[in-house]
Formats: structure tokens, C-alpha cells, sequence
């Protein structure tokens, strides 16, 4: 076995010594003319049978310090000795410091948006049925702005799925079970495929169902923890790797060991990086670095909740989804549309006031300013609307999106407060409303108390004008009328 700090020769078998007669000198004499200086270490012991008090020990071995010798010097000495031995072995590598960092579980959670979760009927052995479901639960391909991580990829080869019966939740949270898996596999160009059956012994599993039933736009997400050393590599800026087919470019970092633990349904739109009191920030997860990373690549800054995800929106795109915001956004980005007419009130280039005087490298074009302040402005928006999608219709969110927006909060207060809504809304059971299944007292549908003609109604708009079935609920809803209890 090498040893960390010396080189060690192997002079005899020790298996032939008593084990209590060694003992260690530097330098000394050896075969009663060989010289060895004090910088080596000498191994002496005396050979069973011949272990008596008078008997004299002979060496067993030669050891070399790394601090005086490389491994070709120690055989150098050797064979300038001429001093035979039956093994050499180098010292072994010194053990590099582990470098770690201890992240929130919530940051170990990722969702997949583009790919609807399915759900059919499967009868059961006693000729009930019950909801089979199958998902894409991950595609593998590059996450952007993950975060802590930043970019970052999970490598399909290095993930460990374990046994197949994995427990599916409500947005993480043990205490809220949805169903379970029993057919898990990774396909290379779909992704990771689960398959199993949803539960009707739970409150949050029937709520499931009948959501699912209402096409409520779930989606799917995986709680995927590293597994042991070296399971997170950085790609550092400029450099590149292949992972899942994908050119990963940095600066990044790369999953390269994790396991399945478990998947979970949650509300589209939701924060891809935080869930409702599910996997407590208080509970860390250590994760193992690569040599070369001392951690300062990663967003430590970040902290759980406050985790975010900003959807990258042009100009164009947020004139398109929400013209009434853009005049707001311009003006508060720039208050002089129009920098070369004629200011008035405005001081002559020699007038400046005392104490503005800056030097000529700091100056900025004014066009720079404005863009700048367009640019923070339009992520600002997009990060609250992005936090916006899904939830409109919990009483009053879409007022305090509005208020948010107009009285210039910044981003990170803003998804608190949108944050704390939605919690107390998933925690009174107030869901979204779509339509007379999930209404406590249904909205008048005809003779059908249940709502079925509103949905048949819906689902039929939804097709014809090609919008969600949350829109088609609302918009072919029968008012009761006045006469009628």
C-alpha cells in the first residue's frame, strides 16, 4: 500500500518478521558497509525464530520522504548503491482538499415544461378503474440560468434510477401524495419517461385527477440530488463539452452523478426553482465539486425562495403580451423621448454644476443610459410577469400584478409578495377556477347540475378558436338567470 508522504523499498517480506521487533532510524548502516545518509529512513525487525533479545534485527525496508526525493531519485540512490530489494512503491498523490458547497434542496429540483402529462383509464383486476398517467419528466437538454448553478446540464449516463415504484407529489411535498410510478425508463430522444397510476385516497390525489380530467396545465418535475464526490463539474468560460448530444459551452456546470428520488406535478407557471413549503431550505444538500472548482462560479447569493427564473422577453414580444404595459415601461425607462429637440430648462453644456465634473473615460452616451434603463426596466416586468402566468385567477393576483408593476417595485420584493399569494391560496385550497367541477356551487349549465355541458361546451370553443380550456370555461359560462333558484 503507497504511503502519502514517502517512497517505500521493500528490502524483505515482512510476513516473515515478528511484527513486534520493528522499529524505524534515519540513516544508519545496512549489510555492514552500505551507508544510508539520515534523509532516509531505515525499517529494522528481526525474522521469526530469530527474535530473541541477543538476535540482531536486519533491515526490511527503505523509506524515502517526498520532501527530499522523487520516485527516479530514490531508484537513482538505490542503483548507485547497489542495493537489491524486491519492490518499489512510490508515494501516493497527496489528497487534494474536497471542496463542497451546501445548496437548498429546492435548487436540486427541475421541471419540464414543453410536454403535457397524459392520462387514460386502467381497469383494475375487479373491473374498476383507475388514472394511469405517463410523462416526460426531464428531456436533458441545457437549462439556462439555473439559479444557484447557472447553466447547467444533467448528464442522462451519470443519473441512477434505482427502483422503478418512485413516489409522485404535489410540488415536492411528501406529506402530499399524488400516486406512484412502476415503469421508469431514459429514452435518447424523448428523455426520462415515467409511467403508474395516480391515487384516489388522498385529497391532493383526487384534487389531481379531476384537474388532469380539466386539462389543467401540470407539469412535470424531478427532485435529482448529486451522488457522491465529484458529481457537479464546472465548464468554464470559453470552454466546451458534449453531454446528451448537446454542445454545453460555458460558464456552466455539468451534472454529472445524481439519483432519481422523486417526481412531482406542478402548476404551469409556477417558479421552476422553488416549491410550496415542500423541500425546506433548512435542509441542505452537499454537493461535491470537481478539483479545479473552489465554488465561486456558483450564485451563492441566492436563497432558496428567492431563487428566480426571468423570462427573457424582446420588446416585441412584450408589446405582444402586454401592450398596456409598454407606454409605463418606455416611459419610465426613458423621460426624454426625444433627446435632440430643444430643452429649455435644461443647462448649457459649459453650465454644469459644481461637483459634476467627471472624468472624460467616465462618461456615457445618454442612448447607452436609456438602454440600459429599458433594459432593467423590461426584466424587471418580465420577472413578475413570469411569476404571473398561470395564477390570474386567485382573487385579487391579477390587481396586485398590475399595482407591482406600476409602482415600480423591484423584481425580487415583487416575487416574494406574488410568492406568499400563491402559497395562501394552495393552502386554502383556492385553485384557479376552471369551471363548475372545481366551483363550489356551479355556475346554471342547463339540467346538468355537474357542469357536463359547460365542459362539452368549452372543450369545443377551446378547438374552435384554439385557446386554453381555462379561456373556453370562461367564456361560454350560462349566467343563471334572475328568475331561476
Amino acid at each position: 500500500m503507497p504511503y502519502p508522504n514517502e517512497h517505500a523499498c521493500r528490502l524483505q517480506d515482512p510476513k516473515k518478521f515478528n511484527p513486534a521487533t520493528f522499529r524505524r532510524t534515519k540513516g544508519g548502516t545496512i549489510y555492514g558497509s552500505k551507508k544510508v545518509p539520515s534523509t532516509i529512513s531505515i525499517i529494522w525487525g528481526k525474522i521469526r525464530g530469530r527474535d530473541k533479545k541477543e538476535d540482531n534485527p536486519i533491515p526490511q525496508s527503505l523509506r524515502f520522504p517526498t520532501k527530499n526525493y522523487t520516485a527516479e531519485q530514490a531508484r537513482a540512490w538505490l542503483k548507485k548503491n547497489g542495493i537489491k530489494y524486491i519492490r518499489f512503491e512510490p508515494a501516493s498523490k497527496p489528497r487534494q482538499k474536497e471542496s463542497f458547497i451546501d445548496v437548498p434542496k429546492s435548487a436540486l429540483t427541475f421541471r419540464q415544461e414543453e410536454i403535457p402529462i397524459t392520462v387514460e383509464l386502467a381497469k383494475r383486476e375487479d373491473g374498476t378503474t383507475r388514472r394511469r398517467f405517463r410523462m416526460v419528466a426531464h428531456t436533458f437538454k441545457i437549462m439556462e440560468n439555473r439559479g444557484w448553478f447557472g447553466d447547467l446540464i444533467i448528464d442522462r449516463e451519470g443519473l441512477s434510477i434505482g427502483r422503478k415504484d418512485k413516489p409522485v407529489l404535489f410540488e415536492h411535498d411528501t406529506s402530499k401524495i399524488l400516486g406512484h410510478s412502476d415503469k421508469i425508463k431514459i429514452d435518447e430522444k424523448e428523455g426520462l419517461i415515467a409511467e403508474g397510476f395516480l391515487t384516489d385516497k388522498t385529497d391532493e390525489g383526487k384534487r389531481a385527477i379531476g384537474l388532469l380530467d380539466d386539462e389543467f396545465p401540470f407539469q412535470a418535475s424531478i427532485y435529482v440530488p448529486p451522488k457522491g464526490r465529484g458529481a457537479l463539474e464546472l465548464v468554464e468560460e470559453g470552454k466546451s463539452k458534449k453531454v446528451n448530444g448537446h454542445i454545453f459551452k460555458g460558464p456552466g456546470y455539468i451534472l454529472r452523478k445524481s439519483y432519481l428520488r422523486e417526481f412531482s406535478l406542478c402548476p404551469l407557471g409556477a417558479d421552476e426553482n422553488t416549491s410550496v413549503n415542500a423541500l425546506s431550505d433548512k435542509n441542505k444538500v452537499r454537493v461535491y465539486l470537481d478539483s479545479s472548482d473552489d465554488g465561486s462560479h456558483l450564485n451563492t447569493s441566492l436563497k432558496g425562495d428567492e431563487e428566480m427564473s426571468l423570462e427573457k422577453l424582446t420588446l416585441e414580444e412584450l408589446k405582444e403580451k402586454r401592450p398596456d404595459l409598454v407606454g409605463a415601461v418606455l416611459a419610465d425607462a426613458d423621460p426624454d423621448p426625444n433627446p435632440d429637440s430643444p430643452a429649455d430648462d435644461k443647462p448649457a453644456a459649459d453650465d454644469k454644476p459644481a461637483g459634476d465634473d467627471k472624468p472624460a473615460g467616465d462618461d456615457k452616451p445618454a442612448d447607452d443610459d436609456s438602454k440600459e434603463a429599458l433594459k432593467a426596466e423590461r426584466e424587471r416586468v418580465s420577472a413578475i410577469l413570469s411569476e404571473a402566468k398561470g395564477f390570474k385567477e386567485i382573487k385579487g393576483f391579477d390587481a396586485e400584478v398590475q399595482k407591482l408593476i406600476n409602482d415600480g417595485t423591484p423584481a425580487k420584493d415583487a416575487l416574494l409578495k406574488l410568492k406568499d399569494m400563491k402559497l395562501d391560496s394552495i393552502k386554502k385550497g383556492q385553485v384557479p377556477n376552471l369551471g363548475p367541477h372545481n366551483e363550489p356551487k356551479p355556475t346554471f349549465v342547463g339540467e346538468d347540475h355537474d357542469g357536463s355541458k359547460h365542459l362539452a361546451r368549452a372543450k369545443e370553443y377551446a378547438k374552435v378558436h384554439k385557446c386554453g380550456i381555462t379561456e373556453a370555461l370562461e367564456a361560454t359560462v350560462i349566467e343563471k338567470p334572475k328568475d331561476q333558484k
